[in-house]
């Protein structure tokens, strides 16, 4: 460009700038350049991305996805420098060859029309994968571990190649929109892709543990949480979450994320500030299930650098990511997108069962070894004490026979006292040994490392068991949602149309939903942008409605969200509670460690739960108040009781090399619809239901919450009644009645007749005290069930 071009460019607004860049060419050029680079840094960073067994398979998933074409060739570049600087070079080159043979045979295979398809690069893939796979495997010997390794190892790079494909595919036809909305299998594989990018990514730590990839991972979760909702949220957290802890080799991550997406999710229309404290709050909760401190605390650091960057983001910032207003659509398109939804759960659930089932055979495989038997004491001793001794020709050729008896009589004794002493050997050995003394605190040091290496083992199995039972959990949690997808509730078209008319000649403009879910109970919203009218007379319009709809409402809801001003009714159940509670600590302490919490969910069940945690004091009541407290965010989130006490009880199980500490859970689900009522119980005392002049006593034959035996994980007790108008039911903490002499309690369950649930807890309360004395913390919780009063 000339000088008085020079002058006339510097001369444009930042608008003709751009123009003119355009126009002659700079900024096409520079887009291009930087497309090339970002291909060949993905290929790279995907080629490094190594889960905690050592497996990186997703580079082979990148060179398969590309096509053909210079941009391509530099991603493909990208793989091979990322698997030329493997520490392990044998790796590396494996990983390579596969690379290579896949690339070359989309190249050969480019003008194929079936090779535009979108299975045959994954297939080929797999075809490459396992054929340079099984030669290593053969090597070997065909380890059952191994040949597990081998076929996830050729899973991933199949899923791999499948889901980068769909992503790295043509670009949306010309005219479209300029941000259209992600299909649902694009946005899973872009997930997908992404995931693994973090993957990669994690292993870059600053100040010693703080992972920019981790933030932004978080960064993600809030977003897609903030746009999606709960299934979004759910589905990045679970997703970068395993992710992370493949690379990490730890639960946390997806455990922790993906309720961040779930809670986050939840509270999605309160407002950004909310969701990030969200974010950061729950995040602190979850890492309290970390046994390391500086983990807990830049897990925490990175929660809140992420929420500062979520704040600072503005909403239309990522156009992409915009959900748009909720609109119902046809009945056979929904019926169509829930089966796709339905059947992409159930294979998340079975991949992550098949997981579970792979990494549980791998340990059961890894775990055996000779250096736990108790013949090691001995060797390792004779090795460091007789083998430069004069007589160990003696001790070990001529009289080995004698020798092998001597040690052998000896190890019944040692074991049974927990060390060696001179006189568990025979005197001809003793009188015989020149190193007698040495001989046997050398034995006793080795005895003592053995049963280290023991105690550390048995907690090395506990942890694996405990993380395998994470994803098996994860799976049910999957499946739950599955079946969830197919209860589509029915939209009741007419309601709806009589609803409208009411509040337009009332002077209310919103769009109104009627719907009655799986339960058979109708739920009504009305969106709107100025409902106050609605809301100033919360009881007239109850009334209304119901009269209108013929359908009992309950009390009027209202909340402000991202389309505008948001009101939802729903129908009242037949049955109510009336719930009455006494406590008291235990004598000479401050505060009591029970805790205890009831609240009813949008399904009409109603739950009660008492939890007592270990001892008493302030220990015992911050594990019981964790405890109800994570368990109550579970449950009005809609996760099942079972899955929700099973995720409870593995990280307190986790929890137990940090600290040793367990807690008792009684947790009654009762359906206001049916009457149906469900004790679930871990360690918890005798529950009780009084129906008419029979009384039902509730026992429990699980071990608590948290506390293991031998590597497993206590089974959850569950039993299940049902109840009517008029029944009463008493839960109490342990230190309340003994369960071998609590007849005076049924007494006085007996007799109560028409006293208040809480009058009721209080006598308890008085008479165990009187019972028993306080040596233990005291809390009884009463629930009544009646009919609800007025026209169903």
């Amino acid at each position: 460009m000339h000088r008085g071009g020079l002058r006339v460019w510097a001369k444009q607004s930042g608008g003709d700038q751009v123009r003119l860049l355009a126009r002659s060419g700079v900024y096409p050029g520079l887009r291009r350049a930087a497309q090339l680079l970002l291909r060949f840094v993905m290929g790279y960073l995907l080629a490094r991305a190594e889960t905690f067994s050592g497996c990186a398979p997703f580079g082979v998933g990148f060179a398969a996805a590309g096509g053909m074409g210079t941009t391509s060739f530099f991603g493909f570049a990208g793989v091979l420098c990322g698997y030329a600087g493997m520490p392990d070079l044998s790796d590396g080159l494996r990983y390579a060859a596969v690379a290579i043979l896949v690339f070359a045979a989309g190249f050969v295979f480019q003008d194929v029309g079936a090779a535009h398809g979108p299975m045959f690069m994954p297939l080929v893939t797999a075809a490459a994968g396992g054929f340079v796979g099984v030669v290593f495997v053969a090597a070997d010997g065909f380890p059952l571990a191994g040949v597990l390794l081998y076929v996830s190892e050729v899973a991933l790079m199949t899923g791999a190649a499948y889901f980068f494909r769909t992503v790295l595919g043509p670009a949306p036809a010309d005219g479209a929109a300029e941000h259209p909305p992600l299909g649902v299998r694009r946005l899973v594989s872009l997930l997908i892709l992404v995931s693994c990018l973090f993957l990669s990514l994690s292993r870059l730590v600053l100040f010693g543990g703080l992972s920019p990839a981790r933030c932004a991972a978080m960064l993600l979760v809030l977003l897609l949480s903030r746009r999606g909702g709960v299934g979004a949220g759910s589905a990045s957290g679970l997703s970068v979450g395993l992710a992370l802890d493949l690379s990490a080799g730890t639960p946390f991550y997806a455990a922790a994320y993906g309720l961040v997406g779930l809670i986050a999710g939840v509270f999605q229309g309160a407002g950004k500030p909310v969701c990030a404290g969200l974010g950061v709050l729950v995040t602190a909760i979850a890492a309290q299930w970390v046994q390391e401190e500086s983990m807990r605390l830049f897990a925490v650091c990175e929660a809140v650098a992420a929420a500062a960057a979520f704040l600072l983001i503005p909403d239309d910032a990522l156009p992409f990511l915009h959900a748009g207003a909720p609109r119902r659509a046809a009945a056979a398109e929904e019926g169509r997108l829930r089966d796709a939804v339905r059947q992409r759960l159930r294979g998340a659930a079975a991949s992550f069962r098949s997981l579970y089932e792979a990494l549980t055979g791998y340990f059961a495989q890894t775990g055996h070894n000779n250096d736990e038997d108790i013949a090691t004491v001995f060797d390792r001793t004779t090795d460091r004490v007789c083998r430069k001794c004069v007589l160990a020709a003696v001790c070990w050729d001529e009289e080995s026979l004698a020798t092998f008896h001597a040690l052998s009589d000896t190890a019944a004794a040692m074991l049974a006292r927990g060390a060696l002493e001179p006189s568990d050997f025979p005197s001809y050995f003793s009188a015989r040994c020149l190193n007698f003394a040495r001989f046997v605190g050398v034995g006793n040091e080795e005895l003592t490392a053995l049963m280290y290496r023991r105690q550390f083992k048995a907690k090395l199995r506990e942890n694996r068991v405990q993380l395998c039972r994470q994803y098996a959990e994860l799976a049910q949690v999957l499946q739950w949602m599955a079946e969830e997808v197919t209860t589509a509730p029915v939209y009741d078209g007419e309601a709806e149309k009589r609803l409208a008319r009411y509040l337009r000649s009332a002077g209310v403009e919103g769009r109104v939903t009627v719907s009655v879910g799986a339960a058979r109970r109708t739920r009504v919203e009305i969106v709107g942008e100025n409902l106050s009218a609605l809301s100033e007379n919360r009881r007239e319009t109850a009334q209304a409605l119901s009269t209108l709809l013929s359908v009992p409402l309950g009390p009027l809801e209202q909340e402000r969200g991202v389309f505008g001003e948001r009101v939802v009714l729903m129908e009242l159940e037949p049955l109510t509670v009336v719930v009455g509670t006494a406590a008291r600590q235990k004598e000479g302490q401050t505060v009591s460690g029970d805790s205890g919490a009831h609240f009813k969910t949008d399904d009409g069940t109603l739950y009660l739960l008492l939890s007592d945690g270990m001892g008493s004091g302030q220990a015992a009541s911050a594990d019981s108040k964790q405890a109800v407290r994570l368990l109550e965010r579970f449950l009005r989130a809609g996760i099942p009781p079972e899955s929700a006490l099973d995720t409870l009880n593995s990280a307190l199980v986790l929890r137990g090399e940090q600290r040793i500490g367990f807690v008792t859970v009684d947790l009654v689900a009762l359906n206001l619809l049916s009457g149906e009522v469900a004790f679930y119980k871990y360690g918890a005392a005798p529950s009780y239901l009084k129906c008419g002049r029979k009384i039902t006593r509730v026992v429990n034959g699980a071990l608590p919450a948290g506390l293991s035996a031998g590597g497993s994980v206590p089974a959850l007790d569950v039993t299940r009644l049902r109840v009517g108008p008029g029944a009463v039911l008493l839960l109490a903490s342990d230190g309340v009645a003994d369960p071998e002499a609590d007849e005076w309690l049924r007494r006085l369950l007996a007799g109560c007749g028409d006293d208040s649930p809480r009058a009721l807890a209080g006598q308890v309360l008085e008479a165990g005290a009187r019972e028993r004395g306080r040596a233990d913390d005291m809390t009884v919780m009463v629930l009544r069930v009646e009919r609800r009063r007025g026209k169903r």
